[in-house]
């Protein structure tokens, strides 16, 4: 399950990737603006304020892609291999004991923690085996599913499914491409193909269900990290642009777009998937190459704060806990300002538990499936 290929274009430049912990930041703040979308279930007066916190899941798309086409480059450049084998085993071991971890817990305590409706969602419909296996989001897409709590495990499902033909799709690639530039192109091309394709079905009259939820409407995302990866890592692009004042301008309009795209659109616009889902994702990419290119502007300031890298860190067991310890909150209290303190404070401390108890001990595992 190895893929080798020969020295050549395709090593002209090493590839030097480290951890950024702006992008912890980053990570922490796409986290909130999800969470404060889904406080809507407790505090109904912040949709007009919230109604795009969906977007969100793209920071973090945007983010996966980036980051993992980093590891996968890094590792082709230091071995002349791509070890299938290893990336999956670092891939469930970094993603599925917190997320098994919590579907057990629903599972077993779902009609103790959650109001009555929402409990229910996890054992009807087969929504629970959908999650499990990596696949809520065709369960949504074609309407099958509930809503509620699980549903939020759509977007996991998308991010596995690409992980296993994103990482098949560059070994491929690193074997039949004879330069980094045509791999570029061709992941290029199919973000192009793929938004065009969205657009079409966009005003062909799909439902916004299969817009939303389905693979193929949504991974134009995390391919455009994926070639934010190739542009900084292969230096495609002089990396003293990306430090330019010109640029840091760029990446603050490209902020105020991200803002404005937010504020506008919800999830059920079909004028989202028509072209302001791919503005979204660009803006976040062109915002990831500023901080990592110029860690100390101002800009990367903002996202380098503490208390936001440390939300950043526990992100992933923040998004799978918080809804349901919302509609904990909701079942347990009259009182709204304790429905929100509560449901806020739990989600935090279940999730520090989580980091520390399940997914850290998994991480330093990841050591015996790097590349040597």
């Amino acid at each position: 399950m190895n893929s080798t290929i020969s020295s050549g274009d395709l090593s002209d430049t090493p590839v030097e990737f480290k951890h950024f912990p702006v992008l912890d930041g980053l990570r922490g703040a796409a986290v909130l603006i999800v969470m404060l979308y889904h406080l809507e279930l407790l505090v109904p007066q912040l949709n007009l304020f919230v109604r795009g916190g969906f977007l969100g899941v793209d920071v973090f798309f945007v983010l996966s892609g980036f980051l993992i086409t980093s590891v996968l480059m890094k590792e082709h450049d230091r071995t002349g291999k791509i070890s299938l084998k290893n990336f999956y085993w670092r891939r469930f071991l970094r993603l599925a004991p917190a997320f098994w971890a919590f579907l057990l817990v629903m599972y077993v305590f779902g009609n103790s923690i959650l109001p009555a409706r929402e409990a229910a969602v996890i054992y009807e419909n087969d929504n629970f085996l959908y999650s499990f296996f990596y696949a809520m989001n065709w369960h949504r897409a074609f309407g099958f599913g509930a809503t509620g709590n699980l549903n939020h495990t759509w977007s996991l499902a998308i991010e596995e499914q690409f992980y296993i033909v994103w990482s098949l799709f560059l070994v491929g690639a690193y074997f039949f491409c004879k330069s980094r530039k045509q791999i570029f192109l061709l992941t290029l091309m199919t973000v192009l193909g793929l938004t065009v394709f969205r657009v079409l079905r966009t005003v062909s009259g799909t439902e916004t269900t299969i817009l939303y939820y389905s693979t193929e409407n949504r991974i134009d995302a995390i391919l455009i990290g994926c070639g934010a990866a190739m542009i900084f890592g292969w230096r495609l692009i002089d990396r003293d642009l990306f430090r330019s004042r010109n640029f840091g301008r760029a990446a603050f309009c490209a902020g105020v777009v991200a803002v404005g795209i937010i504020f506008s659109f919800s999830h059920e616009d079909r004028s989202l998937y028509a072209g302001a889902l791919s503005v979204f994702s660009l803006s976040v990419a062109v915002i990831i190459l500023r901080l990592i290119a110029n860690e100390n502007s101002y800009f990367s300031q903002i996202f380098s704060f503490s208390p936001l890298r440390l939300v950043g860190q526990i992100s992933y067991a923040l998004y799978l806990w918080h809804y349901a310890l919302f509609e904990f909150g909701k079942k347990s209290f009259s009182s709204g300002y304790l429905q929100v303190s509560v449901g806020i404070s739990l989600a935090f401390a279940v999730s520090i538990g989580s980091y520390f108890l399940i997914e850290k001990p998994f991480l330093r595992l990841k050591s015996k499936f790097s590349a040597h």
